[in-house]
């Protein structure tokens, strides 16, 4: 298998896929989800299965702490809550899946 070099989006695109008013409510909840797993590193099975006891505080700071589902290995994960995942509306139960 060859490696496949995937890119980057810059911020400024990341803001403007954030910002774009999609007007349908099925897009734009893939539209935060998709934020949110670009602010936090999370892949999109990590997100499903988030639940707010995945939400600490340490030193006044939000932290998502998780074990990762996208490898055999269950690795533990701690992804900061970056301040602009918070615009992010995604509740669980929205989630496609669960």
């Amino acid at each position: 298998m060859e490696p496949v070099d995937r890119g980057f989006l810059t911020d400024e695109e990341i803001l403007r896929v954030a910002n774009k008013d999609l007007g349908i409510q099925r897009l734009e909840l893939v539209r935060d989800i998709f934020i949110f797993s670009c602010f936090t590193g999370l892949a999109y099975i990590d997100v499903s299965n988030l639940t707010p006891d995945h939400i600490v505080t340490m030193d006044d700071k939000q932290w998502i702490m998780t074990k990762r589902q996208k490898n055999k290995r269950g690795d533990q994960c701690a992804a900061s809550r970056h301040p602009e995942s918070n615009h992010c509306e995604v509740q669980p139960q929205d989630i496609p899946g669960r």
